[in-house]
């Protein structure tokens, strides 16, 4: 294995629409994503802190786990993905436990000197088969392995750093017990501003973060997925894949912001995801959703929402002044907060777009900004050239009428209704695209996934 490590990622199909997350924290009564992993080192008090006895199950789904990596295609629906998939949410966090042991064991592998005794099982100077993690806010919890159980896991270890692969059959047995612990997720699903049922999720995109913190870049000895190009592309990527389909967890642009502070498209993602966040559909269905005890959302007030999103869309643009449709959703955020001025002025600057779409947007918000102003034949003008972008979309000729009764003129107002009446009956293809304004960001999602498969299959290659 190269210096490089890189885990490949299996691409699930989850329908997360609107993640809630377990309370751990005061902030906002949300806790951030947990990234604590396993520590070696000696046993806490065995008083006061609980334990999770491993099972010889959970060691074999290591096996089994890193057989679905060999034989998993990137982007199909295969046998290896499919075994993944049908695993519980229990077998996953008790998975991430023993991968993050066995990241360690390779790193120590790696190591001068070092030695394990399977009598007393020493890694150089600590105890090894006791671990302890500390998921955020909550107490801390000791793992405890068997001397066979870490020998296996040592056995898959130096086969990942070059030894011969050599596992051990062991018999199945109940997984362990107490993992509750752990960060939780639920998942609500909303249907036309109605909360449907919230159902709980499995924690893929929690092992995915956590994976993607053990990344050690070309040229470096530790960690540092801050610094990899490819960890950027992954968080960019799967981000617009879960807006892409309205899936929307806080806690992965968090990361994504915490490792790339600057990076203008994280900041505009979340941007996205914030004016998403603020829209009327997502607050009435949370004013009627019932929520598990003990769980909260990681959303504000329409207007806290809205003030989040200019934030991180000024912030983008900090970084890339040029970005046009970085200024287009800032305007939209605008307009919404009626910051009319502020807001046209967005809009001028949001050129080229090269798209007739996005076309359409700016001219329909310049119309409704500079109705906000007072300036009725400027706005008409806009709402005229929407219209003309868009012979079939219904927004701007609703916004015709209204300006028309706004100055007292009746005649014009209907007729500008009658014109909606007379559009073509329901067709996708001919809808207003005002109904994809929440996901016309990530028309380009499904490119970037596969981008990201490439230079993923590309580095496999590679390593070969």
């Amino acid at each position: 294995m190269n210096a490089r490590r890189r885990t490949r990622p299996l691409f699930a199909a989850l329908a997360i629409l609107l993640c809630v997350i377990s309370r751990a924290s005061a902030q906002e009564g949300i806790p951030p994503p947990v990234r604590s992993g396993p520590t070696l080192g000696p046993p806490p008090s065995r008083s006061r802190t609980p334990v999770i006895t491993v099972s010889d199950a959970s060691i074999d789904r290591v096996h089994d786990w890193l057989e679905a990596i060999g034989d998993h295609t990137p982007g199909e629906y295969d046998a290896a993905l499919a075994t993944i998939a049908s695993w519980r949410r229990g077998d996953l966090q008790t998975l991430w436990i023993n991968t993050t042991v066995l990241i360690v064991m390779m790193d120590d592998l790696r190591s001068q000197g070092f030695s394990l005794s399977v009598g007393g099982l020493t890694f150089g100077k600590q105890n090894a088969n006791r671990f302890t993690i500390k998921p955020d806010g909550q107490p801390e919890v000791e793992i405890q392995y068997r001397p066979v159980q870490l020998r296996r896991l040592k056995l898959y270890a130096c086969a990942a750093v070059g030894t011969t692969f050599c596992p051990e059959s062991l018999k199945f047995a109940e997984p362990p017990l107490g993992l509750e612990r752990l960060s939780q997720q639920m998942r609500l699903n909303i249907l036309d501003g109605a909360a449907v049922d919230d159902v709980e999720i499995p924690i893929h995109w929690i092992m995915g973060r956590l994976l993607q913190d053990d990344v050690i870049p070309a040229g470096s000895k530790k960690p540092a997925p801050g610094r990899d190009a490819e960890v950027r592309d992954w968080y960019r990527a799967t981000a617009a894949w879960m807006q892409d389909r309205e899936s929307h967890d806080t806690t992965h642009l968090d990361r994504a912001r915490e490792l790339f502070p600057r990076d203008a498209g994280i900041l505009f993602l979340s941007g996205c995801q914030r004016e998403a966040l603020a829209a009327p559909r997502i607050h009435a269905a949370l004013g009627a959703a019932v929520v598990p005890p003990g769980f909260g959302f990681d959303i504000g007030s329409d207007r806290g929402e809205l003030r989040r999103a200019e934030e991180y869309f000024r912030r983008a643009l900090d970084v890339d002044p040029g970005m046009a449709e970085g200024h287009l959703h800032l305007a939209r955020v605008l307009l919404a907060r009626k910051e009319y001025k502020d807001a046209v002025d967005h809009l001028r600057r949001a050129s080229p777009l090269g798209d007739d779409q996005l076309e359409y947007y700016q001219s329909l918000f310049l119309g409704a900004a500079e109705a906000g102003l007072a300036h009725d034949e400027a706005a008409r003008t806009a709402y005229r050239r929407a219209a003309a972008l868009r012979p079939e979309a219904q927004s701007p000729l609703i916004a015709l009428s209204e300006l028309a009764t706004r100055r007292g003129d009746r005649l014009a107002a209907l007729r500008e209704l009658q014109r909606v009446f007379a559009l073509p009956p329901y067709a996708p293809e001919l809808d207003d695209p005002w109904w994809d304004y929440f996901t016309s960001h990530v028309r380009n999602a499904e490119a970037l996934v596969e981008r990201l498969r490439a230079e993923i299959a590309g580095e496999d290659k590679h390593d070969e």
